[in-house]
């Protein structure tokens, strides 16, 4: 087989002398660079003004780089930088041997018996946007469903992670909550800036950006204080936590090597940020493919009132097997992660194809897979139903929680926020879209949807 090098690699014609690097500014950039994966059978380069990137969707290819994480290949260094510049450098950006010792303290969180002993909370919670939820299908008030689900799953994540009930959906801390909705579209302008302009000079954005991370950092640091004094207070909590916060502070007290001050802080930062707007956006965008399909709602609600009384408050949750058809179909159609940003640490052939020089800058499109049509007959089709016989592709094919050592670590609890919220609300409402038609997406280092609004109608 025949090794490529990148300079053998095809390439859309360049716009201008910046080449390509418009594209990646652009909010629909990630349908691009799919829509030319299309075109250039899955391996292609782009020119970003003196820089060559290769975008890859070719599901070996990726699979074979995401396993050489973190020894072989980093993301992009840029993204470190953006992180570290905040001081914001926790799991999801570190990069070797600081993200193998944060691993090791942040994973365990996410394991199912911690998941048993917080799910009562999580039932409160959902119990707390279900009311919420009832209260605007009685006034027939539209929902701005992303910013509903962003509430939710803020408090969950401030429940599970710190202990604390920061309850946005019950309109406190909303101060908190706006600042939040600032950070992930500074990052990404920064990420994908060519050179790191606002050293010299900072926008509105910028100004808007350090802002949010000092108000974040703020009410995260007093979330600190109050974990080490109740520690300090109650010495068995070193040996039993009860959240991930009063686990990291148990770990520094044990040695003040393995876990600094700042370390504590740039993970719960980052565990806030992580926890909240993914999921959240995976929720926004499940709704809004079930508000065009009644029949689908109807038979969602069949499968969940076929159920015990009292079944979504117990643990182990139900199978649900339609609905998790529904999760995953939503994560294959809409991913909300859709790409990843890599470079490898040295020269490096991949899966014998593709030869790489250190610090070329790689795009995976990790969701390249939804696309196949011999996998999926009609891929740009909602149609959870094909999930429920027997199937060619897995979920994991898929790639939306990433692959590797790097798989993210919250991948349980997304899966159940996404389950829990979404079984409470067809039980109980039937999902109205408002102009359907008129939402879009925009990259904003997630994808998000726009215009997007839903009528609660509640079930007779």
């Amino acid at each position: 087989m025949t090794v490529l090098s990148v300079s053998d690699l095809p390439s859309p014609v360049a716009i201008n002398w910046l080449g390509h690097l418009n594209v990646l500014k652009q909010p629909n950039m990630h349908l691009q660079l799919r829509e030319w994966a299309s075109q250039f059978d899955g391996i292609y380069r782009i020119r970003l003004a003196h820089q060559t990137a290769v975008v890859i969707s070719e599901r070996q290819i990726v699979q074979q780089i995401l396993k050489c994480r973190p020894e072989k290949f980093r993301r992009y260094r840029a993204i470190e930088s953006v992180f570290s510049g905040l001081n914001i450098n926790g799991i999801f950006s570190a990069e070797g041997d600081n993200w193998k010792r944060q691993r090791k303290l942040i994973n365990p969180a996410f394991n199912g018996e911690n998941l048993r002993y917080f799910f009562p909370s999580m039932s409160d919670i959902s119990n707390r946007m279900i009311e919420k939820t009832a209260v605007l299908s009685q006034t027939q008030e539209s929902c701005d469903i992303k910013h509903l689900f962003t509430q939710y799953t803020v408090d969950l994540i401030g429940k599970l992670a710190f202990g604390y009930d920061i309850d946005t959906l019950s309109g406190k801390n909303q101060v908190l909550h706006h600042h939040l909705a600032t950070v992930f579209p500074g990052l990404n302008t920064r990420i994908a800036s060519p050179l790191p302009l606002w050293k010299l000079y900072k926008t509105r954005k910028d100004h808007l950006l350090e802002a949010a991370n000092a108000f974040i950092r703020d009410f995260l640091q007093m979330r600190i204080s109050e974990t080490k004094e109740r520690l300090f207070q109650q010495p068995d909590l070193h040996q039993h936590p009860e959240n991930l916060l009063q686990a990291m502070v148990a770990q520094q007290n044990l040695s003040e090597e393995s876990l600094s001050d700042e370390m504590i802080l740039a993970n719960a930062v980052t565990l806030l940020l992580a926890g909240e707007d993914t999921t959240a956006n995976s929720l926004a965008w499940l709704c809004h493919l079930l508000s065009t399909r009644d029949d689908l709602q109807d038979q969602l609600f069949s499968e969940i009132n076929d159920l015990p009384d009292d079944a979504l408050s117990q643990w182990p949750q139900p199978s649900l097997p339609l609905l998790i058809a529904c999760i995953h179909e939503s994560m294959r159609v809409k991913p909300v992660v859709p790409m990843l940003f890599t470079e490898p640490l040295s020269d490096i052939t991949v899966n014998e194809r593709l030869h790489l020089k250190k610090g070329t800058r790689t795009i995976l499109l990790l969701n390249a897979q939804g696309d196949d049509k011999d996998r999926f007959d009609s891929p740009r089709t909602f149609h959870p139903e094909r999930w429920l016989n027997d199937h060619p592709c897995r979920i994991n094919d898929m790639m939306p929680f990433g692959g590797g050592l790097r798989l993210c670590p919250g991948r349980s609890l997304a899966l159940l926020e996404m389950k829990l919220a979404m079984s409470r609300l067809i039980q109980q409402f039937k999902l109205i879209p408002l102009d359907a038609d008129k939402v879009t997406e925009r990259f904003d280092f997630i994808v998000v949807p726009d215009h997007l609004r839903i009528l609660f109608e509640l079930r007779r």
